[in-house]
Order: structure tokens, then sequence, then C-alpha cells
């Protein structure tokens, strides 16, 4: 099995990233799953809509997965303050930069 990154590299990021449990993940991993991450809601729960911290996070999350298989999810929604367009955009904002790291 191929590895995106070396333990090492796992147990540095474990002590300073929020993407901890994803890094250990991705480093036993690597191309022989596909990994889904189901985004947190507190993105579309405030009062107001901040779409550069939606790009920020998915920027974020696809760097760290950069070299694996990835899916991302946005499920369970509960509450988008009535705005229900903050999920089209977020869903154009995920395509997009998909893409960015895809090429």
């Amino acid at each position: 099995m191929a590895a995106s990154c070396s333990l090492a590299t796992v147990a540095s990021a474990s002590a300073r990233s929020a993407w901890a449990c994803a890094a250990s993940a991705w480093a036993l991993a690597a191309f022989a799953w596909v990994l889904a991450s189901a985004w947190a809601l507190a993105v579309f729960a405030g009062d107001s809509w901040h779409p550069e911290r939606a790009r920020e996070d998915l920027r974020e999350f696809l760097e760290t997965a950069r070299g694996c298989h990835v899916e991302l999810i946005m499920k369970d929604i509960s509450t988008v303050r009535y705005h229900p367009q903050r999920l089209w955009e977020w869903a154009g904002i995920a395509m997009e930069v998909a893409e960015e790291f895809a090429s």
C-alpha cells in the first residue's frame, strides 16, 4: 500500500492540526480507498454567510488530502438560516476548488 505521507508527518500534524484524524487515515489509506468527508454545518448556520471561509476550509481539506481519492459530502442539513442559496453557493465553490486540485 502506497502512503501519501510518512508517520512522522502524521504525528507532527496531529499535534497542531484540526485534520489530525484525517491525516492519519490518509497515511494509512492512500490510494486503497475513497475518503469521504462530511462537512460541519457551522458554515451554513451562522447569522451571516462567509463563502470565503467555506472556500478556505475546502482548500485546506483538499491540500491535506492531496494524492488521495476523496469525496466531498454535505449532508444532514438542519439549518441554513432561511437562505437555501447558501447550499447552492457552497456546491459551486466545492466544484471550483475540487477542479483546482484535480488539475
